[in-house]
Formats: C-alpha cells, structure tokens, sequence
C-alpha cells in the first residue's frame, strides 16, 4: 500500500554538511540502518527530537544543524503493510535485525 502525505519533516546533520543539506552525503560515506556505504540517504523524521536522537546515538548531544522541510510526498512505502512487503519478498524480521542494519 502507498500513502500520500504532506506536512513538516526535521533533520539533524553534522555541521560538516549543512551546506548539502539534501545530499546524504554522510549516509553514504558511512552508510546507516537503512543504507549501504555508497548510498546517499536522508534520515528524516516527523518530529524534533526524533531527528536529534537519530543524529546523535552515541548518548551525548553532539554539535548538530537542524533543517525541516515542507514536504509533499505523492507515494510512501509503508513498512508495517504485510501485504505490500509480501509483494517485495520482505519481511518485518528485515527491519528487526539486532544492528538495525538492512543487509
């Protein structure tokens, strides 16, 4: 199933990158629960603190630049939709792994 959804979306980026805000740059030189190294990747979330907590895991609040975008999405997978990740052969244990790294 898709979705269609428009509405505020936050993210938290090194300082290093806030130039490139929309470049995933980070994302795919290091990689990240959703994406391999040489994939570039937005890690966007629907609130604030989400955002800061995704960009700051080691526990400590690290120098960060918070961006938010207006964003009008016309189809958004939705990963809690068993039928449409039968259809792409996923299932939720792909999403569940201890690391929380897509392999």
């Amino acid at each position: 199933m898709t979705l269609h959804d428009h509405g505020q979306l936050y993210r938290a980026l090194k300082p290093i990158y806030a130039r490139e805000p929309l470049s995933g740059r980070g994302a795919e030189l290091y990689g990240g629960r959703f994406n391999r190294k040489g994939m570039p990747a937005l890690y966007t979330s629907l609130s604030i603190i989400t955002a800061l907590w995704e960009a700051n895991q080691i526990g400590n609040l690290q120098p960060t630049t918070l961006v938010s975008y207006n964003a009008d999405f016309e189809r958004v997978f939705d990963t809690r939709d068993e039928c449409a990740l039968f259809v792409h052969r996923w299932t939720q244990q792909r999403w569940q792994t201890p690391t929380g790294v897509i392999r």
